[in-house]
């Protein structure tokens, strides 16, 4: 990381931590300590200057909150950049499935967190679910991450959903159960909603590819609890791919009627990409 990401990234976290700091009406006298002085928190705030990780975590205690419910409160404008560009490369390959996303891979990563969003940049690239290009050492490093996590965040999860062709049908689907079951669900829902049910949209439609229906139906079930009245295009998807996995399951042309009238819809919505592999999957079948 350069100076200036190192500038940017102090100026974001530390205009949020003065926003917290006065919603809530502390002063800096309030927040400082023996380990702490006044002036290194009006440093931190106006991005002149990066807290230690101690710092951080005294200067937000100061605050008398947690670092989960400091960071949970974060606008979705403030993540990392990776969050915000994963984000966006993932909407981009489901609506135009491109052929061609090299150029946007970081050369030579030391991060973890660099080395997954090369992945991911292959994957966005790739043109079928589980193209051949991505090795077993990515697959194994990706289902590590995974594997490894505790508490999932809103990136875990953007994480998840981007890479859910790498992992096998089993491990994909209990992940997804570890995220439908976690103690933070309840706040992933409140502050990032969409994402958490675009990412098991994503399972679902992943474990319909897969012919695994009865996981598939587990992953629907508990999306037609979550789902809200706004949500249409979440509740969209997940008809389409239910009448895609009757329609694998039986062979019925009424289904496939109905899934003719649903690719239209899909490229209404600006969702061809799916469209395209779903009419793919049909021509297999």
């Amino acid at each position: 990381m350069n100076k200036q990401d190192v500038s940017h990234e102090s100026l974001t976290l530390g205009r949020y931590y003065k926003q917290i700091r006065e919603r809530r009406g502390y002063t800096y006298a309030d927040i400082a300590s023996d380990y702490l002085h006044t002036s290194q928190i009006s440093r931190f705030e106006k991005g002149v200057n990066m807290f230690s990780a101690t710092c951080l975590l005294l200067a937000i205690q100061g605050l008398d909150m947690t670092p989960a419910e400091f960071f949970a409160l974060m606008p979705q404008d403030q993540f990392s950049r990776h969050y915000r560009i994963i984000k966006e490369m993932s909407h981009y390959a489901m609506v135009s499935n491109p052929s061609d996303m090299e150029y946007l891979k970081i050369q030579d990563p030391k991060k973890q967190i660099d080395k997954i969003y090369n992945i991911i940049v292959k994957l966005a690239g790739a043109k079928e679910i589980g193209n051949s290009a991505i090795t077993s050492q990515e697959r194994h490093y990706i289902y590590h991450y995974l594997s490894s996590i505790q508490r999932w965040t809103v990136l875990d999860i953007q994480i998840f959903s981007s890479c859910l062709s790498v992992l096998e049908l089993k491990e994909a689907f209990l992940f997804g159960l570890d995220i439908l079951k976690c103690d933070d669900l309840s706040n992933l829902l409140g502050l990032h909603a969409s994402e958490v049910k675009k990412a098991l949209i994503h399972l679902h439609m992943h474990l319909v590819y897969g012919e695994y229906y009865s996981r598939a139906d587990h992953i629907k079930a508990e999306l037609d609890a979550l789902l809200v009245a706004s949500d249409m295009e979440e509740k969209i998807m997940l008809h389409v791919f239910d009448c895609l996995a009757q329609y694998k399951q039986n062979k019925d042309r009424n289904n496939l009627g109905e899934l003719e009238n649903c690719m239209q819809v899909l490229h209404a919505c600006d969702l061809s990409g799916i469209a395209k592999r779903i009419s793919d999957v049909i021509i297999k079948t």
